[in-house]
């Protein structure tokens, strides 16, 4: 959802290096480095000192670490929370069932639905179990 250069800058951060962070972002240093050149230009600020032994941050570079950490963290957060929002939105049809009860047709209904796109939760429970955990309020009779 946020800007996969500003991953890239904090795992190079958070490496030390270009080539340790590709390691861990599981790409080439090249990429890393061309990713890095991109978004300090795009930001208009030096990010990293650079040497042989590695890279360190710029003090504009520390503010934007530290800054960018929370952003991925609410960037995630928001969209954890839509995707929660979605699925609550979702209507449940909750069909009991039994071991006696063969359970096919309604499995195949339910493959139609998806395949046609219906915004629709299923939730077939086992209803004895279900019933049992019920206080005492019920006897269940095998």
């Amino acid at each position: 959802m946020y800007v996969q250069q500003l991953e890239t800058f904090i795992r190079v951060a958070e490496a030390g290096s270009f080539g340790r962070a590709a390691n861990t972002l599981f790409i080439s240093t090249p990429a890393v480095v061309q990713q890095i050149n991109l978004f300090e230009e795009h930001c208009g600020v030096t990010l990293f000192k650079r040497s042989s032994r590695g890279v360190q941050l710029t003090p504009a570079g520390q503010a934007l670490y530290e800054d960018g950490k929370k952003i991925i963290a609410l960037s995630n957060q928001a969209l954890a929370r839509a995707q929660q929002i979605e699925e609550d939105s979702k209507e449940t049809l909750r069909i009991g069932t039994s071991p006696i009860f063969r359970a096919r047709v309604l499995i195949d209904a339910m493959t139609m639905a998806r395949e046609d796109g219906l915004p629709l939760k299923f939730e077939i429970p086992n209803l004895v179990a279900e019933l049992s955990q019920m206080n005492n309020n019920f006897d269940l009779l095998g």
